[in-house]
């Protein structure tokens, strides 16, 4: 398994930031706590060679915290996990094969913000085991870093709207194939990555509540494409009998996320 124009983006966020203000979701105090539960569909593609395909239900939650000089400081973990994933592929020899996945991906982020814009470092786990014979484990890492704008406006006294878009600069990952549940002889390549980028997008839309809570349904994209691998050795036994790579692929996730801010 292995332009737009840089002015016409700038004249089109100037006039966001002008009609739209940005708006804090959530109790307007210097700490909120958001916390999400989520369904989305996850797909993972390494095209002419693999597909897998499966529902995913997860749960986020985030701190926040506003600082008297205007910055904004987020600290966000996100799980979410699926069984019985369809995943159609090929067997090392070409043979064609269809089989189910159990996946689960952790993600860990901190963000600094100012006004509409925000930056920070993102962490990104999943967990893939294809059940089948001739299946494996794999755990796949990303280190990135998020680049992104967020804004809103209120659509009432009660009701507000945010949206959110960003690019995820990839900068280095990693894929550990577990061979060995395959052939006891056979180790557990790891090979790095080292180029591509994410995208994200969101719109929320938010009702402040009684005694400083409020809550929102959030519609997210997540997308990742990520270059073909670097090389690893395959071993058998400790001799060596090939090189592996993961080839180039993309993954796509969207859905709708519940949040509860207070």
């Amino acid at each position: 398994m292995k332009k737009l124009s840089l002015s016409l983006g700038n004249i089109l966020l100037g006039i966001c930031l002008t009609f739209f203000p940005v708006v804090a979701v959530g109790a307007d105090t210097n700490d909120t706590i958001k916390l999400g539960l989520e369904c989305s569909n996850f797909t993972y593609e390494e095209p002419g060679l693999m597909d897998l395909d499966g529902t995913m239900y997860g749960i986020m939650g985030t701190y926040v915290h506003r600082s008297g000089d205007g910055m904004k400081y987020r600290v966000s973990l996100r799980y979410g996990s699926g069984s019985d994933f369809d995943y159609a592929g090929q067997t090392w020899a070409g043979s064609p094969l269809a089989a189910k996945a159990d996946d689960y991906v952790v993600e860990l982020r901190g963000l600094l913000s100012r006004k509409a814009f925000f930056a920070g470092i993102g962490y990104r786990y999943w967990n893939d085991t294809v059940r089948s014979m001739g299946g494996y484990e794999r755990q796949i890492l990303y280190w990135y870093i998020p680049i992104g704008v967020e804004i809103g406006s209120p659509l009432s006294e009660k009701w507000a709207w945010v949206m959110r878009a960003e690019y995820d600069l990839f900068m280095e990952g990693s894929v550990l194939s577990h061979l060995s549940d395959v052939e006891p002889g056979l180790n557990d390549p790891e090979v790095g990555q080292d180029s591509g980028y994410g995208l994200r997008f969101s719109l929320e839309f938010k009702r402040e509540l009684e005694n400083l809570y409020a809550l929102s349904v959030e519609p997210f994209f997540i997308y990742w494409h990520i270059q073909e691998s670097n090389w690893g050795l395959l071993t058998y036994y400790g001799a060596p009998i090939a090189y592996v790579y993961e080839p180039e692929n993309d993954t796509r996730n969207y859905g709708i996320r519940v949040n509860l801010y207070f």
